[in-house]
């Protein structure tokens, strides 16, 4: 009967060790940042104020283990008086495979960047993981 649970044991530890390990390696956002300047398709620094002035606003992330044409969409929100869409964008990893930084853009409207809080949703399409949203503020 000892033996029995020991197998148990081993065979529940094999299960839980397989199931983490094949989470991790599908398709995944990793490593959301904002910021106002971008160096090799990433922000260095993660900067979620920003003036009513700023130029342009970036949001990279990691794409961790897609496999080819996996589809990432980023939906730019300003949060105050309700939900508003500002704008979205779909990229694609083509062919390339392993961990790729990723990043979207936003330009400064006409009249300057409204004040309040913002988000961005960074949506692996075509999958069931849930969206990472990293927010931000413009003072």
């Amino acid at each position: 009967m000892k033996k029995f649970f020991k197998y148990l044991f081993l065979i529940i530890v094999i299960i839980i060790a397989l199931s983490f390990f094949f989470d991790l390696n599908t398709a995944h956002i990793d490593e959301a940042q904002v910021c106002d300047q971008i160096s090799e398709n990433i922000c260095q620094v993660d900067k979620p104020i920003f003036e009513t002035n700023t130029p342009q606003i970036f949001v990279s992330c990691e794409l961790k283990n897609p496999p080819g044409e996996t589809q990432v969409k980023f939906s730019w929100c300003f949060l105050e008086n309700g939900r508003t869409k500002v704008d979205a964008v779909v990229l694609n990893n083509g062919d390339e495979i392993g961990n790729i930084d990723m990043y979207s853009s936003l330009n400064k409207p006409n009249n300057g960047w409204p004040i309040g809080d913002y988000e961005v949703v960074i949506k692996i399409l075509d999958t069931e993981k849930e969206p990472l949203v990293k927010a931000f503020y413009v003072r």
